[in-house]
């Protein structure tokens, strides 16, 4: 199973640091875990755990 977030930005905001404290959590569980961002601000994308896979622009 793999689960997807889709969201605008990996700004500094509210969605974006409960986005990647979900995803960190569920890569420890051993859920795999993909981050769509629709832009490419991608500020926090060093909190995000190795292993979460990372789009910009919803390129796929």
């Amino acid at each position: 199973m793999r689960i997807t977030f889709v969201i605008p930005t990996l700004f500094t905001g509210g969605v974006e640091i409960q986005a990647i404290a979900q995803a960190n959590e569920l890569i420890k569980r051993g859920i795999q875990v993909q981050v769509i961002i629709l832009s490419e601000v991608d500020t926090m994308k060093k909190e995000l755990k190795s292993e979460i896979i990372l789009f910009r622009n919803n390129a796929r």
